[in-house]
């Protein structure tokens, strides 16, 4: 039973809430106004407006605004495959459950949006489906940006994102992805040979990628070089994986924490135990590479 849970665990963070589908939606200017908001969602992004606007979260750096919206989410359910409701790849928004990469996406979304000084619905809508996307556009199940080595590199490559743990990295980071194409079984579109040859070509160009990562023996040494609203994607030992978790950088008590949506905890909350102890405590975990939102 436990063996079948780690499965589905792996399942749903590879797949980011994967939808099951063949099909492509591909006018852009349809994209962005064709979002299924739920009226609890609708509130919400109201509220956080409003938030925004009261206190001049505009004014403020990327830090502090990412820390803000991190911070808001806290207590937010953790639920995994928010983005399997369509027969169609579209753009799904869901602030009522989130799972580690939606939780980062949306967080970075809206803090992109707030910096800007154009927080509108549409405007997060269009921030969102560019971070999640390939370049930005929704052109099928391939787009969507599956392996988080891939959406770190792709969003690095519009500008959005610095990978800056190559800066300070002490080790190679070897993506080695093949977790989908090897079990294409637990997504239906791959059962398309089409789709499963774009995958697998994905997971090349993911593999073939040079970064450096920081160690878990080192990441405490670093600490400092790690600023608070930066998004940690932590890499792992398991077969055909890049990253098992994400989540938000954040410093209390002089030591380097992270917010991010627990499965364990069942909501969004702040670790309790360090980061490099929270890595140390984990077999498969062996450090994390670093990214920074860049100045819009």
């Amino acid at each position: 039973m436990k063996q079948i849970y780690y499965i589905l665990v792996l399942i749903v963070f590879v797949s980011c809430g994967n939808t099951e589908t063949k099909g492509d939606i591909q006018k852009e200017d349809i994209l962005t106004y064709h979002v299924k908001l739920s009226r609890p969602d609708s509130l919400k992004l109201a509220n956080f407006q409003q938030i925004a606007s009261e206190n001049k979260l505009a004014e403020k750096s990327i830090p502090e605004i990412q820390m803000v919206v991190a911070d808001w989410f806290l207590g937010t359910p953790y639920v995994g495959g928010t983005l399997d409701i369509n027969k169609d790849e579209q753009l799904i928004v869901n602030l009522q459950g989130l799972d580690c990469v939606t939780f980062v996406e949306n967080v970075s979304a809206m803090g992109m949006c707030i910096k800007s000084n154009k927080f509108s619905n549409e405007k997060y809508f269009e921030k969102l489906r560019t971070i999640r996307y390939r370049d930005g556009k929704i052109n099928g199940y391939v787009s969507r940006l599956h392996y988080f080595t891939d959406w770190l590199l792709n969003n690095q490559s519009k500008g959005l994102i610095s990978i800056v743990s190559n800066d300070f990295g002490d080790a190679d980071f070897n993506a080695s992805v093949s977790f989908m194409s090897q079990n294409p079984q637990y997504y239906k579109p791959l059962s398309d040979s089409i789709v499963l040859a774009e995958i697998k070509d994905t997971e090349k160009r993911v593999s073939a990628a040079n970064l450096k990562m920081v160690s878990e023996e080192h990441l405490e040494n670093v600490e400092n070089l790690i600023k608070e609203g930066d998004i940690i994607a932590i890499a792992t030992t398991i077969k055909g994986i890049d990253i098992a978790h994400t989540g938000i950088a954040k410093h209390l008590n002089g030591r380097l924490h992270f917010i991010h949506a627990s499965s364990a905890k069942g909501k969004v909350v702040i670790s309790e135990k360090p980061l490099s102890e929270y890595l140390k405590s984990i077999k498969t975990d062996t450090g994390v590479l670093i990214a920074r939102i860049n100045q819009q």
